[in-house]
């Protein structure tokens, strides 16, 4: 077997705030990947349920955890990323899990260009055992949406160094507000197009789309996208996440699936 240090240190951060329920599969995600060159961070927010129990158990493998009140998921990944070490960093929410045999992949995407961020396709699913869609990701259109999938998103520690972590103002669409910024720097990325995440549907940005769509309003003024076209596109999204929900609360998923496939800019694929 190679060397550990012939592969890029890769730290991951997990936060979780009473996920009981799911943080095992997210922990168990990350260690079982076999990855010999591995630091893994937990942040967990002050739970009252049983989570700190069940990262207990796996302790002795993490690099560092902590149970604290913090100020919100973006405030709980920054104090995972200013612990970590590791010349690439991946963000796992609690109720998200990494593909098996996914950090060999990240790591080899790093040694040809560690400049880059890596990203590479989610598979979301409609509960513990339904697939329901797997998306790619594309770089190129972040003005219009996220574009990139932040489960499978993994930055090189120096990018966050020179260009910064979350910021606390946005509650819901903090991760488009990080990833456009690095976009907007001059930033690189590296797609690997293959599924490297597996996200549960119903998160922050999913059950309070309304309000993550004037966040991303105020994300792309920010950062210099004209509000004429600003406006346009969170009208055209609000309208378009309307009728998809209804026509899933209606049953229609044939209606849904080809709903997707006209109006989707990114690779999508029913499972």
């Amino acid at each position: 077997m190679s060397n550990v240090d012939d592969f890029p240190k890769i730290s991951v951060v997990t936060v979780v705030f009473n996920g009981e329920k799911f943080i095992e599969r997210a922990i168990q995600s990350v260690l079982s990947q076999n990855y010999h060159n591995l630091q893994y961070i937990i942040i967990d927010g002050g739970s009252t349920d049983g989570t700190v129990d069940v990262i207990k158990k796996y302790e002795d493998k993490l690099y560092f955890w902590v149970s604290e009140k913090d100020k919100g998921i973006s405030d709980a990944f920054n104090k995972g990323i200013a612990k970590a070490s590791g010349d690439v960093i991946g963000l796992l929410n609690s109720d998200d899990w990494y593909e098996n045999n996914v950090f060999y992949k990240i790591a080899e995407a790093y040694k040809k260009n560690n400049k880059c961020v890596i990203h590479g396709r989610v598979r979301f699913w409609s509960d513990e055992n339904t697939p329901y869609y797997e998306v790619g990701g594309n770089d190129e259109i972040m003005d219009r949406l996220m574009s990139v999938m932040h489960p499978t998103v993994f930055v090189p520690k120096e990018i966050y160094d020179r260009y910064g972590v979350f910021d606390l103002v946005y509650k819901r669409a903090m991760d488009y507000e990080l990833i456009l910024r690095f976009k907007k720097r001059g930033v690189c990325f590296s797609y690997i197009d293959e599924v490297v995440a597996n996200m549960a549907r119903g998160g922050v940005s999913d059950c309070h789309w309304f309000a993550t769509q004037k966040e991303v309003f105020v994300i792309r003024e920010k950062h210099g996208i004209a509000s004429i076209k600003n406006f346009f596109w969170v009208v055209s999204d609000v309208i378009k996440i309307f009728i998809r929900q209804n026509l899933e609360k209606a049953g229609f998923d044939r209606a849904v699936s080809f709903y997707r496939k006209i109006f989707s800019r990114l690779d999508k694929v029913k499972l």
